[in-house]
């Protein structure tokens, strides 16, 4: 049941204004939102893991060495999903730039005058 709440709302939920259903930008948006929740908590749990994996290193360098790279993944994981959802940004706000109103052709009188 809570699975289906957690759709709908991602989806087709009513706007809080009380209007229709969401627009497909709003659903990009709220999916989107939903991803990079998911994107951080997963790379928060390995940072962790790296973390404990150094603590217990115990100064043998290979074990220092492989946790090191345990903990530079999700930094590097972390670094990747910002720039992702900043370079998207502009995109999807270009995508709602009102055109611009088409130019009025002059007639050929007023352009001898």
């Amino acid at each position: 049941m809570h699975t289906i709440s957690v759709l709908n709302d991602l989806l087709a939920a009513p706007a809080p204004d009380g209007g229709g259903p969401n627009s497909i930008a709003q659903v990009i948006a709220n999916i989107t939102g939903w991803v990079m929740g998911i994107i951080a908590v997963v790379a928060t749990m390995f940072l962790v893991i790296g973390g404990l994996r150094y603590m217990a290193a115990g100064g043998d360098p290979a074990q220092v060495e492989q946790a090191k790279g345990n903990v530079k993944s999700p930094l590097i994981g972390y670094a990747l999903a910002v720039l992702s959802a900043s370079s998207a940004r502009p995109i999807t706000s270009a995508d709602r730039a009102p055109t611009p109103a088409p130019a009025t052709p002059t007639s050929s009188a007023t352009a001898r005058r």
